[in-house]
């Protein structure tokens, strides 16, 4: 009797299971049918942007440029954290771009739904375009940074390799690494709003933390081993060093282990936070 009670629980679990991936994948394919509906918001938002300032949409490249010429006067110049750095100024750049299209897109994958309440109550669609569309419009942005990216390479003397051939690859990777934080996020701050006030403090200690204006190697001495190892495990860092092996040739931290890990954790955030935002499409829209 207990083999059976067994044997029936199981082929019960075996079919919700079944039943989940199917809704699962049912969900995605009403949503690419409906992908012109997150591609025209990210477009509107861009264009009305900037759009009463003198200089509109060069801010998008403005932001970033300026950002990194106060970080490279204090990191490089005051700081001198460039020691040990070829080109430092290109790899300032760069890490600061990259971090920013994370951080942007994870604060915008936040609010997503809270920001967007009177939409969600009217139309019905799949939650999930939200923070599609948010992620997408950061991507436009960064568009424009990567060709300042292209210029610096040349401007500083590094030029253009071969490798510039995996730049899709990294963006790819990179942005299903932000489409998986941004729904887990969105989940959240639709269920606690302090997750849109906490975010910014996150990012502002990650961006120490990883990389960005000071290699990790430097702080190695410091502090105890046990942090230097969380720091050298973040996922973060590695993005941001492939960007760096794609334009510098050089990201001493960085090996085919970590790459690897990196795609396995991409995955899980992606597959997970998919799980896991629409298991409340539900309960977005609600008062």
């Amino acid at each position: 009797m207990t083999d059976n009670n067994d044997l029936v629980s199981e082929a019960s679990s075996l079919q919700s299971l079944s039943h989940a991936s199917n809704s699962l994948r049912a969900y995605l394919r009403n949503s690419w049918r409906r992908r012109h509906f997150a591609l025209a918001m990210p477009v509107d938002r861009f264009r009305s942007r900037n759009q009463n300032t003198i200089l509109g949409n060069v801010w998008n490249v403005l932001n970033p440029l300026l950002t990194a010429g106060v970080y490279y006067l204090i990191f490089g110049v005051v700081l001198n954290a460039s020691r040990g750095v070829d080109n430092y100024i290109f790899w300032l750049v760069l890490g600061l771009f990259v971090f920013r299209l994370t951080q942007s897109t994870v604060m915008q994958g936040a609010v997503s739904i809270t920001s967007k309440q009177g939409l969600v109550r009217s139309l019905r669609f799949p939650r999930v375009l939200l923070p599609v569309s948010s992620t997408i419009g950061e991507l436009i942005t960064f568009a424009f940074e990567i060709v300042v990216l292209l210029v610096f390479a040349f401007a500083t003397g590094e030029g253009v390799s071969w490798r510039i051939v995996f730049l899709p690859v990294a963006l790819s990777l990179h942005t299903a690494f932000n489409f998986g934080c941004a729904l887990v996020v969105a989940r959240c701050n639709d269920s606690f709003r302090d997750v849109e006030k906490l975010l910014p403090f996150v990012f502002q200690m990650l961006r120490y933390l990883s990389g960005v204006m000071v290699p990790l190697a430097l702080l190695e001495d410091r502090g105890p081993k046990i942090l230097h190892l969380i720091l050298s495990w973040n996922p973060l860092v590695w993005i941001i060093d492939i960007y760096r092996w794609v334009f510098l040739g050089r990201a001493p931290g960085m090996g085919l282990a970590e790459v690897s890990v990196t795609v396995m954790v991409t995955c899980l955030l992606v597959v997970g936070g998919l799980k896991f935002f629409t298991s409340a499409e539900h309960r977005y829209g609600r008062p």
